[in-house]
This record gives structure tokens, sequence and C-alpha cells, in this order.
């Protein structure tokens, strides 16, 4: 069930990714529309879905479990900054890729293959979960993960709290305010909400999609850095979770097997989506998401053996 589901979220994205190959082949889609769809993803559709998802009905409990999943990935979060400059020095990055490196290690993707991957494992009771480990996860891209590879492209000079001050980043505050009031939303504002927020995944495949047709074979899979870079994604994030959860802190329970398991998913599309709104690197961005969306095939089902 595990491996069937992996290889049909991955067969699903690689359709999604074709149209957007297609066009940058036919000289359709160039540069300049990719930027465009990646500031409408980053501006529109992220903050959409992120409202979205925060209409869900507050509860000590809930609030309680998601300032534990909060502080465990803060954790991973730290602990892939100490890795990203660490192999900042070893593989000689530039400010540039090493931000996008830190974009790689911190954020994966846990909305598109990790929450139906995981729930078909799981079933229903693993949902409140994953819910809490996207949130988790958008919080922290959305703020720190987005300043810093803007701040390597020089898009801002100097780290401040307006560094901060962005929709997504709006957005989560208004969708935290809406989940501790417990409002909601109006028919006629949550469901062009939620028809906004479904678009953000055709279009991150897409931009992608467009990306990757600029790109040679040869300068796809020779290199060498990426291969390092998704052991630490696919490997090493899962297994230290696994470690701190299981082992250090003694957590044996759903909530650890879906922690570990979503840390084990792959770079997130937003790698190459923030390269290319912030004018960085994007052929190394798009190398990190695809390779590392390749290898999981032969990684998350050693992890789910685990659970």
């Amino acid at each position: 069930m595990g491996i069937y589901q992996i290889v049909k979220s991955l067969a699903i994205v690689a359709f999604l990714i074709l149209p957007g190959f297609i066009f940058g082949k036919l000289k359709i889609c160039d540069s300049h529309i990719t930027k465009g769809l990646s500031s409408i993803v980053i501006n529109l559709c992220i903050p959409a879905l992120i409202i979205d998802s925060l209409q869900i009905e507050f509860s000590y409990n809930l609030a309680q479990s998601m300032f534990i999943c909060i502080l465990m990935w803060t954790v991973m979060i730290i602990i892939a900054l100490f890795i990203a400059f660490a192999v900042k020095k070893l593989m000689n990055l530039n400010k540039i890729e090493t931000a996008l490196v830190i974009c790689m290690l911190s954020v994966p993707n846990t909305g598109f293959i990790g929450i139906p991957l995981v729930s078909s494992l799981f079933g229903d009771s693993s949902l409140f979960y994953l819910s809490l480990c996207e949130i988790a996860n958008d919080i922290f891209s959305y703020t720190l993960v987005l300043t810093l590879v803007g701040l390597s492209t020089g898009y801002k000079s100097n780290v401040s709290l307006k560094g901060f001050v962005n929709p997504p980043t709006l957005s989560i505050v208004l969708g935290i305010f809406i989940f501790v009031t417990g409002i909601r939303l109006p028919d006629v504002l949550s469901i062009p909400i939620e028809y906004i927020a479904d678009c953000m995944t055709p279009l991150a495949m897409f931009i992608i999609g467009a990306q990757l047709s600029q790109m040679k074979f040869g300068e796809f899979i020779g290199d060498k850095r990426i291969y390092i870079l998704c052991i630490l994604r696919l490997l090493f994030f899962p297994a230290f979770a696994f470690v701190l959860l299981k082992v250090i802190i003694g957590i044996d329970d759903m909530f650890s097997a879906v922690f570990i398991l979503m840390m084990g998913m792959p770079a997130g599309s937003l790698c190459a989506i923030f390269a290319e709104n912030f004018n960085g690197d994007v052929p190394f961005a798009t190398k990190c998401v695809m390779l590392s969306n390749i290898f999981c095939l032969i990684t998350i089902p050693l992890f789910t053996m685990l659970m």
C-alpha cells in the first residue's frame, strides 16, 4: 500500500510537471512568465492555502499538540541551519546556494506527497497530526526560510522585521486569529479562498516543469552535491527524528510516526518557487526538488517499515 501510494503520488507530480515542460520546450513559457506565476503562487495562492487550512475548530488539546509539533519542528529547523552552514564550507557554496540548501533541508513536501501518503498508511486517525505538521511547516517556510532566500539574493539588504512582512506571514497571523477565535468566514469568502488555494499545486508543478525544460540531462544528474543533499533530506532527518522521539524522549504513538515520516518527505516545490521569485539559482533548486522526489521511492518505504 505504501509503495503504491508513493508511486501514485509521484506519477501525479510527473503529469502535473509535464505541461510546464512542454510549454517551456516549445518556448511558449519563458522566464518572465514563470517569474510572474511564482509571484502569484507566493502572494496569492499560498496565503489562501494557509487561511483555508486554519479554519478548523479550536480546542486546548489541539493548541497544546500544535505547540509540541512546532517545538519539534523548530529543533529540526535549527539542525538544518547548522548542517547547511557546515556543507557550505565542504561544498564551497555561495550564499544563494546556502539559502536554498536551508530551504531544501527544512521544507519537506508535507502537503502534496506527505499528507496523501501518510493518511493512506494510517487512516483518518492520522489527519489531526498531519494538519499540525503542515501548519508548522507553513509557519517556518513563509517566515524564516522565505526571508533567508530573499536576503541571499539581495531582496532585503538587512535583516529586519520588515523582511518578515509579506502576504504569507500576514496570512499566518490572520489564520491563527481565525483559529483561536473560532471565527468562520462566510461562504462568499471561504469558497473563493478554497478555490484559489487549490490552484497552488498545479501552478507550482507547472513552474517546475518550465524550469526543468531549460536544463540539459547531463546538468540535471551530474551535480554530485545534490546527491549528498538528498541523503541528508531523505535519510538523516527522519533518522534523527526517529532517535529524538522514540529513543531519547520515548514517544511511541501516532504523532511520532507521522512526524518521522513527514521529516522523510522529499524537498518541497517551494525551494524552486522561492528561487524563481527572488532571482536565485533556479537550476540548483530544481535539481534539489526533482532528484529528492525520485530518490524518495527508495527511502520512504524503508522508514515506513520501521513505524
